[in-house]
């Protein structure tokens, strides 16, 4: 019992092997909240599962993904000549 008060003492310093348990543990629990309460805006991770699983077997995942990569990296140098120009500016 005192081992485990110790883990969540502010400022206690734990092991790896500890630190390691309590970060899986609570994505497990962070994955069983999701799971039960995944309905309407954001899906469960099961049916996230299912289509990803679905996109790789049609074979249109590698467009979809760097489709979504080169937006992504268009998105970020938009937003950082906007932030340098800003920044220069004042």
């Amino acid at each position: 019992m005192k081992q485990l008060k110790t883990l969540f003492e502010p400022f206690a310093i734990i092991s790896k092997t500890n630190m390691l348990i309590l970060i899986v543990v609570q994505a497990v629990l962070a994955l069983i909240v999701w799971q039960w309460l995944g309905t309407g805006l954001i899906p469960a991770p099961s049916k996230i599962g299912t289509k990803v699983l679905e996109i790789i077997q049609t074979g249109s995942f590698w467009d979809n993904f760097f489709s979504s990569l080169m937006l992504t990296l268009k998105g970020m140098l938009i937003a950082l000549f906007i932030a340098l120009t800003v920044s220069y500016l004042s």
